[in-house]
Formats: C-alpha cells, structure tokens, sequence
C-alpha cells in the first residue's frame, strides 16, 4: 500500500523539468519535498495528481497503474491535493464550498452534506458552515482547501505550500492538522519552503535540485548533508 513514483521524467519543450524521479509514500506518513524554485516540486505534484501526463516513468496508487488516469479518476481513486493559491467559491458557503468535494464519491445531496460537515470538523471550521467564503481569514481559507479535499475521503493527500502567508501561530495550528490526519493514516507529501516546518513535522524529506532527486532522508540527515546545503540550504540554521 502506496503512493509511487516509480521513474518518473516530464519535459516541457527543451527543458527536463523531472529527470527520472521516484518516490514512495506509505498511508500514515508525512513527506516533504524540497529545493530551489525551479526544482521541479509542482511538476510532480501535477504528475502524481493527474494534471500533466509524465512523458516517461509511471505512477501507481496502492499497486494500480493509475498513469493513464485523467485527475477526476485519480481523485475517486484516492489522490488529493490542494493549491498553493487558495481560491474558494467566495459567494458560496463554507459547507457548500466543501460539499464541491464529497459530490466526487457521493451524488446523494444528504450523504455529501454529511461528509463535508465531518471535513469541516477535522479542519476546525464546523461552526463557520454557513458563513459565506469570503469573509473567512487566510488561515480559514487554507483550512477550507483542506477540508474540500479531505470530503473526496483521500487516501494520500498533496499539500502545495499550505503553510504560507500565515503568522508562526497559525503556522503552528496548520501543523497540528497536518500531523492529525497523518495519525488517522492518511499519506501526505508536502511541498514546503519553510524549513522551520519541514523540519519539525516531516518523517522523510526528498530534495530536487534541477529536476532530479539530490538527496532524501529524515530531516535530520538532510540538514547535515552537504550537498543540500551548497545547492539549496545554504548557511542558514535549518533546526530551528
């Protein structure tokens, strides 16, 4: 049981933007990738959830070849994700903006209503279900994006820089979230620039450098490699 990529390479006209990369991610485990903007961190975010097709390698969800599978059949599937630029149904309520997701699996209405209001209580917002989208803080919206997410009842779930533009405390409240559903077994694969959190909630960390993998391991053992640290770390304090 998992998420893989087994070789996976993805070339946009002269650029190899994914150089034959593989990973794995158990249920129940966090992973966060890593490195330099450019580094190919959303190519396979947009690889493994459907959204571009890799032009060589493939992936494959709890031993089915789902490569071929366009994003929707992925989701129904199991695979999750949100976006790094959070963009709710802002006329639409908060219950309605996640019942968009439960549809995926359940096309009773009642059945969907209830499966997002169970989303909504996993991220924190039950009690803002009626208020519209718009008026939720950036940090609501986020948990939003989750919990509409979460309502596909996901397997594996992809988190494209859920953290940023938040303040330390709401960084901390997100990270609670993230390792929560981690608990409950679900698999999740973080794309993340701060170090401060991939540091303190990542099991596994894989840095891409130009495409290819440099380096994966605990966040210990990456903080210590010398290689990460001329191509992406650099100087800085990464343990804190």
């Amino acid at each position: 049981m998992a998420l893989v990529a087994e070789k996976v390479s993805k070339r946009y006209s002269g650029l190899l933007a994914l150089d034959s990369v593989s990973l794995e991610l158990p249920p129940g485990r966090i992973l966060a990738l890593i490195g330099p903007n450019g580094a190919g961190k959303s190519t396979m975010f947009e690889v493994l959830s459907g959204m571009r097709k890799a032009d060589g390698g493939k992936v494959v969800l709890d031993g089915t070849d789902v490569t071929e599978l366009p994003p929707w059949q992925r989701c129904r599937l199991g695979i999750a994700r949100t976006f790094q630029v959070v963009r709710p149904l802002a006329a639409m309520t908060v219950l309605d903006n996640v019942k968009v997701g439960a549809f995926v699996r359940h096309h009773d209405a009642s059945e969907a209503e209830a499966v997002a209001r169970e989303a909504l209580e996993q991220v924190g917002l039950a009690d803002r279900a009626s208020q519209l989208a718009r008026s939720l803080t950036l940090l609501q919206r986020k948990q939003l994006e989750v919990a509409r997410a979460l309502a596909t009842q996901p397997r594996y779930l992809l988190l494209d820089e859920c953290f940023a533009g938040l303040r330390a405390a709401e960084q901390d409240v997100s990270m609670q979230l993230v390792r929560r559903l981690a608990d409950r077994g679900l698999g999740l694969i973080l794309v993340e620039h701060s170090m401060r959190i991939v540091m303190r909630l990542a099991e596994e960390v894989m840095v891409l450098h130009h495409g290819k993998k440099l380096a994966q391991g605990t966040p210990a053992q990456i903080a210590k490699n010398p290689d990460v640290r001329a191509a992406y770390l650099g100087a800085r304090d990464v343990v804190g």
